[in-house]
């Protein structure tokens, strides 16, 4: 079973990182959330919403979260690159 801890850690990542693409970015809230679902977290784009829901409103603790941009496209990079054929 997943820890706890790491599971709450997520969770703000998860947030901090849609309130940085909404909000900084000005990307809208579905695209944001297709993009962490697909290329960021690995999540499905329901439990995305799920932890958005359950932490909206509350004060989330600082955690480091640097974002490298990649400057030729002002795209957020990901872990992997797309799978090629």
């Amino acid at each position: 079973m997943r820890s706890q801890e790491l599971k709450e850690r997520r969770n703000i990542a998860v947030c901090k990182r849609f309130e940085y693409l909404v909000d900084t970015l000005l990307i809208r809230a579905d695209v944001a959330v297709r993009q962490m679902s697909q290329n960021e977290f690995f999540l499905a784009e329901k439990t995305i919403y799920d932890i958005l829901r359950e932490k909206r409103g509350m004060e989330l603790p600082d955690i480091d979260l640097k974002l490298e941009l990649d400057k030729r496209r002002n795209q957020p990079l990901t872990l992997f690159d797309p799978l090629r054929d």
